[in-house]
């Protein structure tokens, strides 16, 4: 597949990615930060789950939509958000962490917000030209930062589709 020619895959083209996502959180976990919201889909599947669930991105434009439909979506940037220490079980960041402009203080902040897990999940290198100026992360590279805020990686897989193999890495305290 020539990935080049591919335009962005809307978030209900990935609802089976995003299932089998949710039904991977771990045991114990009850509220969840969704970074990088998008069209609120991963919030809408979290929710189905049992979660309670808030999402953020930079777009207000798309969190004007996410409300309207019912679901709990602030305008906040990932490297600085306004959560109190430890306030969710799990945060989930799915194809945003390539645009953190300083990924060592989103992941940071990650660390700060989350009381248990950090759930990471980016595509394949062959979507990096997508990333523009910003960057994909080895296994190797999140393992290592991971290890350095003390939130070890203990989990890595891949969920393969159609249009792209994605990475997700689990991080816990």
């Amino acid at each position: 597949m020539d990935i080049s020619t591919q335009e962005d895959v809307p978030s209900e083209n990935q609802i089976k990615q995003i299932k089998e996502l949710v039904k991977s959180t771990p045991d114990g976990v009850k509220t969840v930060l969704v970074v990088g919201c998008g069209d609120g889909t991963e919030i809408k599947e979290f929710r189905n789950a049992g979660y309670e669930v808030i999402g953020i991105q930079v777009n207000k434009g798309q969190n004007a939509k996410i409300r309207e439909q019912g679901f709990m979506a602030r305008n906040m940037d990932m490297h600085f958000m306004d959560f109190e220490n430890e306030a969710f079980d799990l945060i989930y960041c799915k194809d945003c962490f390539k645009q953190a402009i300083s990924p060592t203080i989103a992941f940071a902040e990650f660390c700060r917000v989350a009381k248990k897990y950090i759930l990471i999940s980016e595509p394949d290198m062959r979507w990096a030209w997508k990333a523009h100026n910003y960057q994909l992360f080895t296994t190797g590279q999140f393992e290592i930062m991971g290890l350095k805020f003390n939130y070890p990686l203990i989990r890595h897989w891949i969920i393969h589709t159609p249009y792209v193999e994605q990475n997700n890495y689990l991080f816990k305290r």
